[in-house]
């Protein structure tokens, strides 16, 4: 379906690309507060100034490509990787190309991306946070095998109103019980 593949700052043009048609809730639906509307490539590298995808970083990105097409068609990041504690945080997921999705990209991004944190990078435990009013998200994040650990109610003021967010995570030892 999809394979991951590390990301560099010469794809974010593509990425931003993405934002161009929507609008500001759903950025922040991406990436949190962390970002201006419109997004611009600018943004993105003064973001990662202190570098990713490499040996002392604590960020990686990667690209999510289609497998049958070679296509570039969404990012995921697995961010604050905790070498001590062995756990990190998947964020900024998105399947870009609004025609793959539902899918099934989304899911096999996701199992790509637990199985590196997992497997690769040894870690235990991984969370993620997600808006309450993101049904798909979280449906796609709970047949990986997140749960839902917290709920925050009226944590970000949208257009249409204030949003919730839920506080998901998945442990290895139940991810590798499911497999």
């Amino acid at each position: 379906m999809v394979r991951l593949e590390l990301l560099d700052k010469t794809d974010f043009g593509h990425i931003v690309k993405w934002f161009e048609t929507n609008n500001e809730d759903f950025l922040v639906q991406w990436a949190g507060p962390t970002y201006q509307y419109p997004l611009t490539v600018q943004q993105m590298e003064e973001h990662y100034k202190n570098g990713f995808n490499g040996a002392d970083s604590d960020t990686y990105l990667y690209k999510i490509i289609e497998t049958d097409s070679n296509e570039f068609i969404g990012s995921i990041q697995l961010c604050k990787i905790d070498k001590v504690n062995l756990c990190a945080v998947v964020g900024r997921f998105i399947i870009g190309v609004e025609g793959m999705r539902g899918k099934g990209f989304g899911k096999s991004a996701l199992n790509g991306l637990v199985r590196i944190g997992f497997e690769d990078f040894g870690l235990k435990k991984l969370h993620l946070k997600v808006f309450d009013r993101n049904e798909n998200a979280i449906k796609c994040y709970q047949k990986v095998g997140f749960i839902i650990v917290k709920h925050m109610s009226d944590v970000y003021k949208a257009n249409d109103g204030f949003w919730g967010e839920y506080d998901m995570s998945i442990c290895c030892e139940s991810w590798r019980e499911s497999k």
